[in-house]
């Protein structure tokens, strides 16, 4: 249903219509609630059509106000008279108390919303609920008195209605109401230890009575329901139902707790999301039970008068203890609330902010010197990343001495050939050619994942280092080791104990192009394969199918701040725990192909573009050396010569005629085109022709020839490398007649292996 609507509805409107739903459905709850308060609490259509309205209680100064009801008069009833008049008064308060604020949150601050409704609408729910108990608290008093008496009240029908909205208003949170939800959820107090404390003490009312007659053996627990201990006061007509609820909601706490832990243990999120209705459960559980007990002693109490009950001893006075679990929910909440404020631990995505300090303008402050540096650190969760954020008037500074060189006049031909020249003049004298220089912007332009991989020694690491030294870009290199064996060799690790992160080079190089976002980036996996790539880098793979402005990793499970005072964020980390994979940046991995490294997987393969290095490239002699200038190519215009090198050209890899072929004669090794590989084809080739000096038809032509053998050959038919390939020969052959020379030579050099 999400992904319906964001196809055929902006954010935008999304909202708007989150938000008349909302005001909608709390509207028509506040006319169900002020049709309760105008209704009757109870009725007597075949007594004179008695009525109690809420509005007559509340005008009431004495029970003596209220009219008798036939020959049951109400002015013995003491206690429900004082409870049913003191309640409703609050009832009316809190009605327009929650009126006014939802009013004022609808027109003041719409960002707040969702939580202030959904409180405000939780809040009437709960009102009417106890409106119910109150309605069925009469009916059993007058069902007591005379079971033969016809009464009813509407009070159950209202929160029922009540309870359905409700429900309406939970599914639309789930439809349009995600960020909104996701923000209530990172601020909730709820944890699993938390989820326990609350579970044993909803289970815990089971053992406090629901009355109890002092000086007799007379008492009933919950536990006693659950285990058929004989109740004395089960002749009144409440009974029945409160012991339903109560081995109802047993069982349901019980089932709901069991799930609760399994989603903790093997679906964080779906826990994180779950926890709070399972605590929904607790709550309410204990509330009800403290009101069941409430009720037993109002109609012991009141129904007493008329001598109703007959209990065979002497009874003076009732009493319940169903109120104690209700006391230790207050304390749990205000236990829960302290240590939060204390140690900021207790909520799954708890948060943990600096000590407060002079850190809310680290960014445009420079750093302090001596002790106050050292302090300021200790308090620091991340002290790597504030550092970071303390250099972005530094890296202004770079950005604007890049821009006072740029390259004008800037063309995909003009970059290659720069590149070029530029590794020449460098102090290594590289050798480049343009095939090479060629495939590895058109990979660039295709994927954001490029893998080097051939002989050692052939200029793998040189060539993403020296592209970005002639563009004037950001080029990070990360060593992998051999026992890499998870995502966290790149992203670091949460230190419990100090309540520190720290964050490896990887994570830090994607943290500094963040805060450069208009300067290209190469983050280099050197020597990749020396562990297998899915241990550790399988996250960033599954990322490669997201848009660009939707990746982004998780790096922790908590919530880090570096203030208290002001709550500020740092700078390129969403809700204290998430970084963005900026799209200034692109992953290059080199790998070796020898014993000592692991296949690359197609899942690899697939995701990435991919260039050979087989042979060792000639020496460079330059006549006149000198300093060749670089020449500043800003993300911005990088990102414009793609898009624009894909709108100038058409081309179909699905209905092109060589691709249509190559993939009939794999298709006996059951090697295939993809969806994401022909779309990565398309871009590969459009790009690849854009960077040539094209001058005749001709040579368009035989450019988009060298474009498909080099990304078929790459793509496709190095697969044949791990196949037990039949007639080779043929394949030879045919490949021959599409003048596909790469992969033609790939095909011979696997006959020279067998």
């Amino acid at each position: 249903m999400s992904k319906l609507l964001d196809k055929h509805l902006s954010e935008k409107a999304q909202d708007r219509i989150y938000y008349f739903i909302q005001m909608g459905l709390c509207a028509l709850l506040y006319i169900f609630v002020l049709s309760a308060l105008g209704s009757a609490v109870v009725r007597a259509p075949g007594a004179g059509n008695f009525k109690l309205t809420p509005f007559k209680l509340m005008g009431s100064r004495t029970i003596d106000d209220i009219a008798l009801w036939g020959a049951y008069g109400y002015g013995t009833l003491v206690l429900s008279y004082w409870v049913s008049k003191i309640y409703y008064s609050l009832f009316l308060a809190a009605a327009g108390i929650t009126l006014f604020i939802a009013v004022f949150r609808f027109v003041a601050n719409k960002k707040d919303l969702y939580r202030h409704i959904s409180n405000v609408m939780f809040t009437l729910l709960i009102f009417l609920f106890v409106s119910m108990l109150i309605g069925m608290n009469y009916v059993n008093i007058y069902k007591t008195i005379d079971s033969d008496l016809s009464v009813r009240t509407p009070a159950p029908a209202f929160f029922i209605l009540g309870v359905i909205i409700y429900s309406l208003k939970f599914t639309a949170d789930i439809i349009f109401g995600k960020r909104f939800r996701a923000d209530e959820l990172k601020e909730s107090s709820i944890t699993v230890a938390t989820s326990c404390v609350l579970t044993f003490v909803a289970l815990g009312t089971l053992f406090a009575p629901l009355y109890i007659f002092p000086g007799t053996p007379l008492r009933l627990k919950g536990w006693d329901i659950l285990t058929g201990k004989p109740d004395v006061l089960s002749p009144l007509p409440m009974s029945s139902i409160y012991k339903g609820i109560i081995v109802l909601f047993t069982i349901l706490i019980l089932a709901s707790f069991i799930v609760n832990i399994v989603l903790f243990l093997i679906r964080r999120k779906v826990f994180i999301h779950y926890n709070k209705y399972h605590n929904i459960f607790g709550w309410l559980y204990i509330v009800m039970y403290a009101l069941m007990g409430a009720n037993y002693l109002i109609v012991v109490f009141d129904s007493g008068a008329y001598n109703q009950i007959d209990i065979g001893y002497l009874v003076t006075s009732v009493n319940t203890y169903s109120y104690v679990p209700l006391a230790l929910l207050l304390m749990y909440y205000l236990g829960v609330l302290f240590m939060k404020m204390a140690t900021s631990k207790l909520n799954i995505e708890y948060k943990v902010y600096a000590k407060p300090g002079d850190r809310g303008q680290r960014a445009a402050a420079a750093a302090p010197a001596g002790g106050a540096l050292e302090d300021a650190s200790a308090a620091d969760p991340i002290p790597a990343f504030s550092e970071l954020d303390m250099r972005v008037p530094q890296f202004a500074e770079e950005y604007d001495k890049r821009a006072a060189h740029p390259f004008t006049d800037l063309t995909l031909p003009k970059l290659v050939n720069h590149v070029i020249d530029y590794a020449k003049h460098s102090k290594e004298r590289l050798s480049y050619g343009p095939v090479e220089i060629k495939t590895f912007v058109a990979g660039l332009a295709a994927s954001k994942l490029s893998i080097l991989q051939g002989l050692s020694g052939t200029g793998k690491t040189s060539l993403p280092k020296i592209f970005m030294e002639a563009v004037d870009g950001i080029c990070d290199l990360v060593a992998v080791e051999s026992s890499w064996r998870d995502k966290n060799e790149l992203l670091g690790y949460y230190n419990e104990f100090n309540k520190k992160y720290t964050p490896k080079s990887f994570i830090q190089f994607l943290y500094k192009a963040g805060l450069n976002r208009d300067v290209p980036c190469f983050i280099v996996l050197d020597e990749m394969n020396l562990s297998r790539i899915e241990y550790y880098f399988s996250d960033f793979l599954s990322l490669m199918e997201s848009r660009e402005n939707a990746r982004f990793i998780k790096l922790f499970d908590v919530q880090l701040y570096p203030d208290i005072d002001d709550r500020t964020d740092y700078l390129c980390l969403r809700d204290g725990h998430t970084i963005d994979i900026p799209a200034n940046v692109w992953f290059v991995g080199t790998a070796n192909r020898d014993e000592s490294t692991f296949e690359i997987s197609d899942k690899v393969y697939d995701r990435a573009q991919t260039m050979n290095f087989d042979k060792r490239a000639p020496k460079v002699n330059v006549v006149d050396p000198g300093n060749y200038p670089q020449k500043f190519v800003s993300y911005t215009q990088l990102r414009g010569l793609f898009e624009t090198a894909s709108r100038a050209m058409a081309f179909d890899a699905e209905n092109c005629d060589a691709i249509k072929k190559v993939e009939r004669l794999l298709r006996p090794y059951k090697i295939t085109f993809g969806n994401r590989i022909l779309n990565q084809i398309e871009e590969f080739v459009k790009a690849y022709v854009a960077c040539s000096e094209i001058q005749t038809r001709a040579d368009r032509g035989r450019f988009i020839d060298e474009a498909i053998d080099c990304i078929v050959f790459s793509k496709v038919v190095r697969k044949l490398e791990l196949k037990q390939v039949t007639d080779i020969d043929a394949l030879i052959e045919e490949f021959s007649h599409l003048k596909l020379p790469k992969c033609e030579e790939f095909l011979r050099s696997l006959t020279e292996q067998q």
